[in-house]
C-alpha cells in the first residue's frame, strides 16, 4: 500500500497487500528486508525499524508465491 515510508527507530508498521484478481486462488506472499540489521519484516508484513538503522534506508520487497513473479517494493527511511 506504500512505496515510501518513514519510520522512527523502535517503531513498527503493518504493510497492507492487495492481491488481484480478487478471486485469486493463491493469495500468499513473502516479505524480505534488504538489510535485516536496520529493519526486519515479519511473515505478516510488520516492519520493525531498529535503532542501529537511524538515518539509513531499507527496501522491503513483497513477492507472490503463485509463480507469477509479481512483486512490490517499499522504501523505508529510519529516523
Amino acid at each position: 500500500n506504500k512505496k515510501k515510508l518513514t519510520l522512527r527507530a523502535g517503531k513498527t508498521y503493518k504493510l497492507k497487500v492487495k492481491i488481484t484478481p480478487k478471486n485469486a486462488v493463491n493469495k500468499k506472499v513473502t516479505y524480505h528486508s534488504s538489510n535485516k540489521k536496520y529493519a526486519t519484516v515479519s511473515k505478516k508484513g510488520v516492519i520493525k525499524a531498529k535503532k542501529a538503522g537511524k538515518g539509513k534506508k531499507v527496501t522491503i520487497t513483497v513477492k507472490t508465491t503463485d509463480g507469477s513473479k509479481k512483486k512490490a517494493k517499499c522504501k523505508v527511511k529510519i529516523k
